[in-house]
């Protein structure tokens, strides 16, 4: 149930603002191409069953926090780099859940690191 209220909170506030002034500024929708940029950040999504192997790859060493990934954005380097949207839990009794941001880079060789956890 703390998964789909902080989802839902999320995507709320990511795009709600977004697509009221789009709405209040540009009467006729214009689409967007569909290639993104290069070197830029794919949108939030689903992960794939290899954004979860580059996930646990990377965190597997973390200890006392407990990481659960909602969605995944990826952008190409010399290698990937990754951010997680995630749901945190201090391993202790009674702790609560909390947003977190994992970034994580996946080199073109080697294992994949954490770079940095945002609350």
């Amino acid at each position: 149930m703390k998964k789909m209220i902080s989802l839902g909170l999320f995507v709320a506030l990511t795009f709600g603002g977004v697509c009221s002034s789009f709405a209040a500024d540009n009467p006729a929708p214009v689409e967007k191409p569909a290639v993104a940029m290069p070197g830029g950040w794919t949108t939030f999504r689903s992960l794939s069953d290899s954004d979860q192997a580059v996930f646990r790859e990377a965190t597997s060493q973390l200890l006392g926090v407990k990481y659960e990934p909602l969605l995944v954005r990826t952008q190409v380097v010399a290698g990937m780099n990754y951010e997680y949207y995630c749901l945190a839990k201090v391993v202790a009794p009674k702790s609560t859940w909390y947003p977190v941001l994992v970034q994580i880079f996946k080199p073109l060789q080697g294992k994949a690191v954490v770079k940095q956890i945002i609350r």
